[in-house]
């Protein structure tokens, strides 16, 4: 049949699998936390001081 695996070769390779979902789940917890507060405040896109735009953008003849 299959290839038995040892509990201890089994349980290291769990522990590592865990390790890194542990990893993973820190360092994007960590990146949403610094990217949070500028989605609040900034809902809608701004732009410079000194850039006006226009209501409406001329349309460009064919």
């Amino acid at each position: 049949m299959g290839a038995k695996v040892s509990n201890s070769a089994h349980g290291e390779r769990w522990g590592l699998f865990v390790a890194a979902a542990a990893l993973l789940l820190i360092l994007t917890l960590t990146l949403s936390i610094s990217l949070l507060p500028a989605a609040p405040f900034a809902p809608t896109p701004t732009f410079p001081k000194g850039i006006d735009l226009p209501d409406q953008l001329p349309r460009i003849p064919r």
